[in-house]
């Protein structure tokens, strides 16, 4: 079968929808899932690829049914709060589990709590629940920290607005009960320190090392704009430069995504072929591109732990290492298949993701890209022109191509997101191609490298780390520039009304049809 990822990405995607809205009981897929395991096994012993396929699939369809009723329906019932009708100051005693996000104003962050003190008989009761705090201030607090505070707990509710973001959802899947508030330093006491896993404390002390060189070297806003594009952290960005980037449709480029990890591996793949060449021994006796590949695992992971670790990272790594195990094998020149078996995966370990516009939006991008660029496939390569044409034309001819590459690229992930984007935020940017053409080199291909540099440069050098970082800076404050003279244009922007499903799909059917045909 011709690309059978598709049909299996279907049945994962199908299931986990049915799954959300038909939860049948677990017992009854399981039920299901073991018939359904014996008669894979028996085509394979007969050797049937059709009961083999059909079989895989249905197997999918029932698992991605099943690990989304799991996630939203977890076995054990959440930990109940004491006092909850008298809406009083509770004790609460935890580690804070996650790297607590730090805005201006406040700090958030994930506390694991352990205990909860009972006012009545004067006594701790255990409390192993999950617990989103937010403090009124902006704290030093970090992952590992054993603390002790005043709060008052309350379950996470919707406002129920038509249309609107389903925060409990959201929350259930991140296995968060209850939420709290500290509004006084007072209520707040760090009982111990470096609780947590040992590798984990230590990339989080680095990360504090790059913040603290940032903060250091560049000045407001440029700072907090490049810890969005190395360390993950946007929500120190002042909201209204954050919406002028949402206005000519360039935000993406602050997001620690594909593109970033994608900088990182092939950085890597380049540096380690260079070296790599330079031995005839390595030369004349392996692979050197695949060598290469091989070489990029080790700091696309470490970037993945730099960059925060969350859902949007490990995503993006375990898209960028498929594609690479797929060249790897030589299974370079069916990438649509390969983009197909990220997601599955993807979707198999967390099927919450669906339902998350930052995969759908990576996804629908990529997808373009890999349908919509090889219609450059007229373009002449370097190779292609002539022998006797001078290197000057070589050149010209190489630059051309890439050019009309980068053109064609952005043009493709801007209409395979275009439906995506009105759908969640009812707007549409009449500026996103000519934002893009302009920043994405400025931001993308010059400072973002530098500021990957820092990463490797730190640990040897801080006066080398904070040039890197003056010049990053000097690059985002020209940025910034850009981004206000594009948002400023008359239109840039205009609202949009909720388009329908069938809308989307009517849109995606005609896009990929013109394709097709051309």
């Amino acid at each position: 079968m011709q690309r059978p990822f598709l049909f299996f990405l279907t049945a994962v995607i199908t299931g986990i929808i049915f799954g959300s809205y038909l939860p049948f009981p677990v017992s009854d897929l399981m039920i299901c899932l073991s018939a359904l395991l014996f008669l894979l096994l028996l085509g394979l012993f007969l050797r049937k690829p059709l009961l083999i396929i059909m079989s895989v699939m249905a197997i999918l369809f029932l698992q991605g049914s099943l690990n989304i009723i799991l996630l939203s329906h977890p076995f054990s019932p959440p930990v109940a709060l004491p006092h909850t009708e008298d809406h009083k100051t509770i004790l609460l005693e935890g580690m804070i589990c996650e790297s607590p996000q730090y805005s201006p104003e406040n700090t958030q962050f994930v506390l694991q709590a352990t205990r909860i003190f009972e006012s009545e008989s004067y006594t701790y009761k255990p409390f192993p629940v999950r617990v989103r705090l937010t403090t009124k201030w902006r704290s030093l607090l970090k992952y590992g920290d054993f603390i002790r505070c005043e709060t008052h707990l309350r379950k996470p509710r919707n406002f129920n607005n038509p249309g609107g973001f389903d925060y409990e959802k959201r929350l259930r899947f991140e296995d968060i009960s209850y939420l709290g508030f500290v509004n006084d330093k007072s209520r707040l006491i760090v009982l111990r320190e470096r609780l947590g896993n040992c590798l984990i404390t230590k990339i989080e002390e680095f990360r504090n090392r790059i913040r603290e060189l940032i903060n250091r070297n560049a000045p407001f806003p440029e700072q907090t704009v490049l810890q969005a594009m190395i360390l993950g952290n946007s929500k120190e960005i002042p909201p209204s430069v954050l919406e002028k980037f949402n206005m000519t449709g360039t935000s993406h480029i602050l997001a620690v995504s594909g593109f970033n990890v994608g900088l990182v591996a092939l950085w890597t793949i380049l540096i380690m072929r260079w070296i790599f060449k330079r031995s005839e021994y390595v030369m004349l006796r392996f692979n050197v591109i695949k060598l290469s590949l091989v070489s990029a695992f080790p700091p696309v992971i470490l970037y993945t732990f730099i960059a925060g670790a969350g859902m949007s990272v490990l995503r993006a790594t375990i898209m960028a290492m498929i594609f690479m195990i797929a060249i790897i094998l030589d299974r370079r020149q069916d990438m649509l298949n390969t983009l197909a078996a990220a997601a599955v995966l993807i979707l198999m370990i967390s099927p919450d993701a669906l339902f998350d516009i930052s995969f759908q939006l990576s996804f629908a991008a990529v997808a373009a890209i890999l349908l919509i660029n090889p219609l450059l496939g007229g373009i002449p390569k370097h190779q292609d022109i002539p022998l006797e044409s001078t290197r000057r034309a070589i050149w010209i001819n190489k630059i051309k191509r890439n050019s009309l590459l980068f053109l064609v690229t952005t043009v493709s992930a801007t209409l395979g997101t275009l439906p995506i984007l009105a759908f969640y935020f009812n707007r549409i940017s009449l500026i996103v191609l000519p934002a893009n053409i302009v920043l994405v080199p400025i931001l993308g291909l010059m400072a973002l490298p530098l500021s990957m540099m820092v990463i490797a440069v730190s640990p040897l050098s801080n006066v080398l780390a904070g040039i890197l970082i003056q010049c990053s800076a000097w690059l985002v404050k020209l940025s910034l520039y850009l981004v206000n003279f594009f948002a400023g244009l008359p239109g840039a922007a205009f609202y949009v009304c909720t388009p329908f499903l069938w809308q989307i799909a009517a849109f995606y059917i005609l896009l990929f049809s013109s394709i097709w045909l051309i």
